[in-house]
């Protein structure tokens, strides 16, 4: 039985209410916890976290899947706070390598951190232009149809 950790790294700015992010998760949970060959623990940065208990996710974890919005060409500050305060030196010690899945593009930095950890790239999925044009039914089709031929 695999070990999935799912981290929603959106967390509320200005006008962005996270939805369309939001719904992956959910997309992400169903799925994952439909199957009887898979264990999941969450974490949804929105609401807060505790460091340590994401440490023991992160060393629990045989794959992690981040649903993050990207802006400016990075992950949103706090998913980066979450990352930067649950890699003081506890996670790297403690983890075997892993599988994880996430956005490729102008994440050196994110994937560069991934690679220090012993965190090996899966395969990963894009949205483009999910605020002014988005096909959202389309968009969640195609991830469960991902989710089915990847998992």
């Amino acid at each position: 039985m695999k070990n999935i950790l799912i981290i929603n790294g959106w967390h509320e700015f200005a006008i962005s209410k996270g939805t369309f992010n939001k719904s992956l998760f959910n997309s992400s949970k169903a799925h994952f916890s439909d199957a009887k060959k898979y264990k999941v623990q969450t974490t949804e940065i929105n609401k807060g976290y505790h460091e340590l208990t994401e440490v023991e996710k992160f060393i629990w974890a045989d794959m992690i899947i981040y649903h993050t919005p990207i802006w400016w060409f990075a992950v949103p500050f706090n998913f980066k706070k979450y990352l930067d305060e649950d890699d003081e030196g506890k996670i790297s010690y403690y983890l075997q390598p892993l599988s994880d899945i996430h956005f490729n593009g102008a994440l050196s930095g994110f994937h560069g951190m991934n690679r220090y950890l012993g965190i090996k790239l899966h395969t990963s999925i894009q949205f483009h232009d999910v605020e002014k044009n988005a096909d959202t039914a389309k968009q969640l089709a195609d991830y469960s149809q991902f989710l089915k031929d990847n998992f």
